[in-house]
């Protein structure tokens, strides 16, 4: 039975490499056309630099070595070929690094595709736009004071609602692929998904950053389920903070970007007052909480550190209409051992949660060079800034053209629409208009140059996600990447 078994698991191994390498080759063949297909079009530059400096220099690198193996694979005695297989590192990192250019080289082909249509390339390079701006003043930063961020360079694709998120390490570094909402007239609330999936990018490549913000969090690592022992729930607060953080973080990050529009964005994407079950449950995934916590905890989170900037008022209304069209639940509904749920009461989460809020608002973190997050250049919105936001809000309702800071003016759409939702066309073109699409040199100047988004939906996160992703990059030597890993990490929103 042993034999049997090596035997198969030996001839898996053949065909997987068999596999990889076919592909890889193929692959190879088709960069000349791909490259030349993305010289031609229009803000294809950066693309096909990936290609040639990444994609093919990987290949180039590594498909021999697969090749190779193959052969004397084929050619060996199942010994001798068992005895490569498990002491030949180099044939493990060939077969991971060409899987991954296959993978790469996919999505890079599906994003030209993308752009072939000249409207949808403007709007996908004004999302780039948008996040490109988010991030630049804190690239500069950790630049200058040398944090081991690299330059970043947002890369954009149509996402249906709730399918936002963020692909870090499936493209080369400094490469992330935002899901962000496909339609802005319809998803400008959604939009403040943005400053949260660049939360996660600095919560993983911040260097140290993660570490220490687990550490003033003040909760202890703790995975797995509640348990039900004689009638009775058992376990601890560790075991939900413990899967939540990075998301709990994320947030801050976009309430401190963007102030009380994002947390009017979080409310809005969230609200279910239909079902509002639905905002209370903590899920599972694999034994361990679900990453996302339930969103009557989020909301209520983000408001009170929204208090702690200086915007008490706004932060009460918001949460106050949360409440009110959720009917004011006090318990949390979250997944226990062997399948079931329990609820729970919700304000022994609130509490310690904005405890450790407060700990992240007021900390120095070493990691981003002793200052506090909100002395970080670009990342509070000020009460002063918060100002300027209101009134560049007011000339998005009236159409009045201008050109300002990327968050401010996300901050100022989302802020516009909440208040005249029947101008969300209006808004949204003139939100487009006001941050210029990366490489792209049409002046903004008319609002007839930019045709409404077509109201398709879009396949393409579901399909390169199940695809390429899941099959393809998540089976790394080192087992499958968790979200703090240094290899593919897929958080949505």
């Amino acid at each position: 039975a042993v034999i049997a078994r090596v035997e198969a698991e030996l001839q898996q191994a053949r065909r997987s490499l068999r596999e990889a390498a076919r592909a890889g080759e193929a692959t190879l063949a088709s960069l000349d056309a791909l490259e030349r297909r993305l010289g031609e079009q229009r803000g294809g530059g950066r693309l096909a630099a990936l290609v040639r400096d990444h994609v093919r220099a990987s290949l180039s690198r590594h498909l021999q070595r697969l090749v190779d193996a193959v052969r004397e694979l084929d050619s060996s005695p199942p010994a001798a070929a068992h005895r490569l297989l498990a002491t030949d590192e180099t044939l493990g990192e060939a077969h991971h690094a060409v899987r991954l250019a296959v993978a790469q080289a996919a999505v890079i082909d599906a994003l030209r595709q993308l752009r072939d249509d000249r409207e949808e390339a403007l709007r996908l390079a004004d999302a780039e736009a948008i996040a490109a701006s988010l991030l630049r003043p804190v690239q500069h930063f950790a630049a200058t004071h040398q944090l081991g961020l690299a330059e970043q360079h947002p890369l954009a694709v149509r996402a249906d609602p709730g399918g936002e998120a963020i692909w870090l390490g499936l493209l080369p570094e400094g490469h992330p692929v935002l899901f962000v909402p496909a339609d802005f007239e319809r998803d400008l609330y959604r939009c403040a998904s943005i400053p949260h999936e660049l939360g996660h990018l600095l919560w993983r490549d911040v260097r140290g950053l993660d570490t220490e913000a687990s550490a003033l969090f003040g909760f202890q690592p703790h995975t797995g389920l509640f348990g039900v022992r004689d009638g009775r729930l058992v376990g601890s607060l560790d075991q939900l903070f413990t899967a939540w953080l990075p998301e709990l973080w994320a947030d801050a990050i976009a309430i401190h970007l963007l102030g009380p529009a994002a947390l009017r964005g979080l409310a809005h994407s969230f609200a279910n007052p239909e079902n509002p079950q639905r905002v209370l449950v903590a899920g599972a995934r694999s034994g361990d909480y679900d990453e996302h916590p339930p969103a009557h905890i989020r909301v209520h989170l983000a408001g009170h550190l929204c208090w702690l900037m200086g915007f008490d008022q706004e932060a009460k209304t918001l949460v106050a209409g949360w409440d009110l069209a959720h009917g004011a639940p006090e318990k949390v509904i979250v997944a226990v051992e062997g399948g079931g749920y329990a609820r729970i009461d919700a304000a022994p989460l609130l509490e310690p949660g904005k405890e450790a809020l407060g700990r992240w608002h007021d900390a120095q973190f070493s990691a981003l060079a002793g200052l506090r997050l909100c002395d970080v250049p670009g990342m509070e919105m000020s009460p002063g800034l918060w100002a300027r936001a209101l009134r560049r809000a007011d000339d998005l309702a009236h159409g009045v053209p201008f050109n300002d800071d990327g968050r401010l003016v996300l901050a100022a759409a989302i802020e516009a629409i909440a208040h005249n939702p029947d101008l969300a066309e209006v808004i949204a073109r003139g939100l487009r208009r006001a941050v210029l699409g990366r490489d792209m040199d049409e002046a903004r100047v008319a609002d007839a140059a930019y045709a409404g988004p077509q109201r398709k939906r879009s396949t393409f996160a579901q399909e390169v996600r199940e695809a390429l992703v899941l099959r393809e990059v998540l089976a790394s030597p080192g087992g499958r990447a968790r979200r703090h890993a240094r290899g593919v990490a897929v958080t949505r929103r």
